[in-house]
């Protein structure tokens, strides 16, 4: 979230309390509760996949080339690994 946080027009600490907070909400809520959308999600392996498309895309011309790797590659991961049913949820 590093990325995303400092591009954002917001306080870049008040967004990755923003997102430590949002993070911590789905983790209470998958642990919470059985069957959930997000049983399938790895934490550490989506922060890995983002990490690496924000490097990927520091290259990028024109754009915040790290917010768009950032989001691409959580995208991606979650794309490949939840049930296309779920991730319409």
């Amino acid at each position: 979230m590093l990325p995303i946080s400092v591009a954002a027009p917001y306080s870049t600490p008040l967004v990755m309390m923003s997102s430590l907070a949002a993070g911590g909400a789905a983790g209470v809520y998958q642990s919470a509760w059985e069957d959930t959308a997000l049983d399938e999600v790895d934490p550490q392996e989506l922060a890995l996949r983002a990490q690496a498309m924000a490097e990927e895309g520091r290259e990028l011309k024109n754009v915040n080339g790290a917010v768009v790797g950032t989001l691409l590659g959580a995208s991606q991961y979650l794309g490949q690994t939840m049930a296309p049913d779920e991730y319409a949820e």
